[in-house]
């Protein structure tokens, strides 16, 4: 569903709540590569908020 409707519009933003037991970070990565979406020109702290 998310796919049909991000190709709909220009910008979508996706916020993660982080709960007490701290998944936010993995859900967000699990969700982008569900979705194939692919980063480049990150900084490396960028991308370390995603590592397990």
């Amino acid at each position: 569903m998310l796919k049909q409707i991000i190709t709909q519009v220009n910008i979508y933003f996706v916020i993660f709540i982080n709960n007490s037991g701290g998944h936010a970070a993995s859900n967000a990565q699990r969700f982008v590569d569900r979705l194939g979406l692919k980063y480049s020109g990150l900084a490396p702290r960028q991308l370390g908020l995603f590592d397990g």
